[in-house]
């Protein structure tokens, strides 16, 4: 036999092999090629992956074997109800765990499988393996046990069907099963019908309500089937991230082993228990495991590992998308063949309507070499999350002549015969040109104005040539501008992240919460940086391009964040503004996009921080109301986690703006003619406001305990809920309600103290108990232990971030607190010193940000209390002096022009200090008057 052989005899070699296994004949790959002595090298390697293949699905037949017996209807603690699922590994069964009283699916293992006590052993430790795996997604084995013959493991019950029953409804057909597919081992049914489960998936909408069981449905192209799709591969990702990180791979992910229950769910089958099908020891380097239809090219040469699971994942997303298999061959040796080649065709030419960035995280993970796929299930996840987001994902689509260069790269034959035969026509097109010339002149005068006619259709017809090459070239010049766009935003998020979090705690972000009174430690240069950054993302948002909207949206998001870290508010409050704006424009555009509606409801609740902290309640007030509506306005965002977030959080700052900024409710006065201060702030209006504040904050507390009712370990949302509980003691303590107050206070602290135990190492928790702790509310009851244990949560955070700004102001405001208990005992000498050095640090902290009103409304107060301890000292005299060094302080920021909107609280300080003064100098006459604006006392 010559060494030249073609695909159609290796095709029917490696079937007369196949066939020769299946009827017994079993000859070793070296005894069969003895009849073909001059076979090539890609013929043995052939048939060595035949051989595994059969040799896997002969070990694991279940023929024979106890676990195929009918009879089986007890196996110890488990009573077997009826047979849900069968497959080369054994039988599932419906099962009762008759202790607990639970349903479970027990599988019966072939006892081919566990031969000897090799086998026996891996058994028990691969069982023990998928038995740790706790993820939300996974489907949990429960236990393993031996039953006289009988091997099995236990299983949780998931009440749905495989994808790969899911899509055979979905095409309306059951596709082809070769022989080498049928490997799957764990499905757990149930008896509702298929129509059921169509009508939890997002294709409900494209069913006929008289759909019967196998009829046929509407072709799966809407954008919510896409983005379902990728939702249900993201969970899947995500479950493999997590048995990767726990050293566990799966080896055998395909539709058949994921299932999707009634929730619309996705479950994890199989998990680490693929690895039995090992007669030959699959665990081992150098085997061949899992379904040849299902399998990455290099584990047929016996390599498998987290980017090989990544490839698998990939077949999984192709074939939800295009609805049909990555991988089809006409037989097993066809099968294998296909898949050492790997995925050549893209999904987009079954269906041209699969979005491009799907398609471009498909082939990624479709990659024929593992360095250009995904690094790991991780990243793959994270990419279909940036789609889902409508971000920018982080894999490039290869353009045309990068995908012929690789083209070239893998079928170097054909891509030279295709050059040459490219070479030929166009040697061919100048030869006949060069006839038709001499031919054209030979034509007598009658043909004249056929010619001219010919020429001017092919002049049009050129024109037209010229117009489509130019739009081609404009269409790839615009997906790489796209391209280069992703990778800039990409480039911009890692170094907004990286530097605008130095100083601050690592943990912060995670608890959703962004820094009210915090300037982040950068150099001159990171800002120098930033700006250039910012200067270019500033020029980006001009374009009206809609493809560019939500990315400029997010920069301008980015860039409030970057200014709110390092302190210069005016600056946040203009791209956050921006940001909103360009939201907007986004979603008017596009309705669906409910992510970008909760992201603006997000940075509206980021301004209304900005206006609190400048001290300019009217518009903080202002945003409030515009928040709800916009949140209100979709049932769909009311029904998400984070729509409701930031719902609880809009209500919460809603509450605790006047705190936010020093005003204490309870002692405010004003003078006769203050219309603005009066119709703001005064005491019919304030009563109004305190009923609106008390509604707000109880909104916020039954969403967010409502959150947690769902997610019960996210410590984002009990972080979130400890504030509510703050929030609503001051609330209630404004109202005169102390019980309340006192009660809420006991609550957050209670709640952020359980937090802390489980996180002993977060800074971010440590700042918000300390803060709760040091709260006027908390005192009054266990006052003296409150401060001392805030005193030494402050003294943690300060040894290792002794420079952070929020962390000093912290420490003033402990002073201040410790100072208050000190004067209640008499001890006026220590709660002088303490109120000193507490100044000290306002002051540094109010000249480094001087648009931080609320340092400077500390400062003013802590100035009060100084004058406060003199006066019960009998030192008179040097009470006026601090009050008139206040007012000092005041007097010209009440001049400047660009903090009008500050006028009212700085006022409110002002008329409160000029009343004091009044009384000590004994000039009642000015009492109730207020001071007059920019004069000195």
């Amino acid at each position: 036999m010559s060494a030249e052989i073609s695909q159609t005899e290796l095709d029917q070699i490696a079937e007369k092999f196949s066939s020769a296994i299946r009827k017994g004949q079993t000859k070793s790959v070296d005894e069969f090629l003895e009849e073909y002595p001059d076979a090539p090298t890609e013929l043995k390697e052939l048939l060595d992956s035949v051989a595994l293949i059969e040799g896997l699905k002969q070990d694991s037949s279940p023929t024979g074997n106890a676990a195929s017996s009918p009879s089986i209807d007890q196996l110890d603690d488990y009573q077997i109800l009826r047979e849900i699922g069968r497959g080369g590994m054994g039988i599932v069964f419906d099962a009762i765990h008759q202790s607990l009283g639970r349903r479970v699916a027990l599988k019966v293992l072939s006892s081919s499988l566990l031969d000897d006590e090799k086998h026996l052993a891996r058994f028990r430790r691969e069982a023990r393996a998928a038995a740790r795996l706790r993820h939300t997604n996974i489907v949990p084995v429960f236990g393993v046990g031996q039953a006289g013959e009988h091997h099995y493991y236990v299983m949780d019950l998931i009440d749905g069907m495989s994808l790969k029953d899911w899509l055979g409804i979905l095409t309306g057909k059951h596709r082809r099963e070769l022989p080498t597919i049928d490997t799957e081992v764990a499905r757990a049914e149930s008896g509702f019908s298929q129509v059921d489960v169509l009508g939890q998936l997002p294709i409900a909408n494209e069913v006929d309500k008289r759909l019967e069981v196998g009829a046929q449905v509407t072709k799966a192209d809407s954008t919510d089937y896409f983005r379902w799709v990728a939702r249900v591969v993201a969970t899947v990702a995500d479950g493999l991230h997590y048995a990767h990180k726990q050293g566990v791979l799966h080896r055998d992910i395909k539709p058949g082993n994921l299932l999707i229950d009634k929730q619309n769910d996705v479950w994890i089958a199989d998990f680490g228990l693929a690895k039995l099908s090992e007669q030959q020891g699959v665990t081992m380097t150098g085997d061949v495991v899992g379904t040849p239809q299902y399998m990455p090219p290099e584990s047929f040469d016996g390599k498998y590992d987290v980017q090989s699971e990544v490839y698998a994942t990939g077949l999984t997303l192709y074939e939800l998308l295009a609805l049909r298999p990555a991988i089809e061959g006409k037989n097993t040796s066809d099968t294998i063949r296909k898949s050492i080649e790997g995925v050549k065709v893209s999904p987009r030419k079954f269906n041209a309507k699969i979005p491009r960035d799907l398609e471009t995280i498909a082939m990624k993970s479709l990659s024929h070499t593992s360095k250009s796929r995904y690094r790991d299930a991780e990243a793959l996840r994270d990419d279909l999350n940036r789609f889902l987001q409508h971000r920018p994902i982080a894999a490039r689509r290869a353009g045309l002549i990068r995908r012929v260069i690789r083209w070239s790269q893998r079928e170097p034959v054909v891509a030279m015969l295709t050059f040459a035969t490219f070479g030929l026509l166009l040697a061919l097109a100048i030869v006949s040109g060069i006839g038709y010339a001499r031919t054209k002149h030979a034509l007598d005068e009658t043909e004249i104005a056929r010619v001219a006619l010919n020429e001017a259709l092919s002049s049009k017809t050129d024109a037209l040539d010229r117009a489509e090459q130019q739009r081609e070239l404009a269409d790839e010049q615009r997906e790489r501008a796209e391209g280069n766009l992703q990778v800039a935003v990409s480039a911009f998020d890692e170094i907004t992240r990286s530097i605008a979090s130095r100083g601050i705690e690592t943990d912060a972000d995670v608890l959703g919460e962004v820094t009210d009174t915090t300037v982040a430690s950068v150099t001159p240069e990171d800002a120098e940086l930033l700006q250039s950054l910012l200067d270019f993302f500033d020029k980006l948002a001009d374009s009206n391009s809609e493809d560019l909207l939500a990315q400029s949206a997010l920069a301008s998001q980015r860039a409030g964040d970057i200014y709110m870290g390092l302190g210069q508010l005016k600056k946040a409050d203009r791209a956050y503004t921006e940001a909103s704006l360009r939201y907007d424009k986004f979603v008017t555009q596009q309705p669906d996009a409910t992510d970008s509606v909760i992201a603006r409801a997000k940075v509206m609740n980021q301004l209304a921080v900005i206006a609190s902290l400048r001290g300019d309640v009217l518009r903080a007030n202002g945003i409030f109301s515009p928040t709800i509506e916009l949140i209100e306005s979709s049932p769909s965002i009311m029904e998400s986690a984070e729509g409701r977030f930031e719902y609880a959080r809009a209500n919460r700052l809603f509450a605790s703006i006047s705190t936010r900024i020093g005003v204490d409710q309870n002692n405010l006065k004003f003078r006769p003619g203050d219309r603005r201060l009066r119709s703001s702030l005064g005491a019919v209006a304030l009563r109004n406001r305190q009923g609106r504040e008390r509604d707000a904050i109880l909104e916020a507390a039954k969403t967010m305990e409502s959150l947690i009712e769902e997610f019960p370990t996210d410590s984002r949302y009990k972080a979130e809920l400890a504030r509510v509980f703050r929030s609503k003691a001051i609330v209630a303590s404004n109202m005169g309600r102390k019980v309340e107050a006192e009660g809420a206070i006991r609550d957050s602290i209670n709640e952020l103290e359980d937090l802390l135990k489980q996180n002993p190492d977060s800074q971010a928790l440590k700042y918000e108990l300390a803060s709760t702790l040091l709260s006027s509310e908390a005192f009054g009851y266990q006052d003296r232990f409150r401060v001392d244990r805030a005193i030494e949560l402050i003294e943690e955070l300060l040894s290792d971030s002794p420079r952070l700004p929020r962390y000093g102001a912290l420490k003033a405001q402990s002073l201040s607190r410790l100072a208050d208990l000190e004067r209640r005992s008499g001890q006026l000498d220590k709660a002088a010193d303490h109120l000193f050095e507490a100044i000290r640090v306002y002051n540094a902290l109010a000249a480094a940000s001087p648009e931080l009103e609320l340092y400077e409304s500390l400062r003013i107060q802590t100035l009060e209390s100084i004058a406060d301890v003199r006066i019960d000292q009998g030192n008179t005299a040097a009470a006026i002096d601090v009050l008139e060094r206040a007012l000092r302080q005041l007097s010209p920021r009440m001049r400047r022009p660009d903090i009008n909107s500050l006028s009212t609280v700085n006022r409110m300080h002002m008329g409160r200090i000029q009343r004091k003064l009044d009384r000590l100098r004994g000039n009642p006459s000015r009492e109730g008057r207020g001071p007059t604006r920019g004069r000195e006392p």
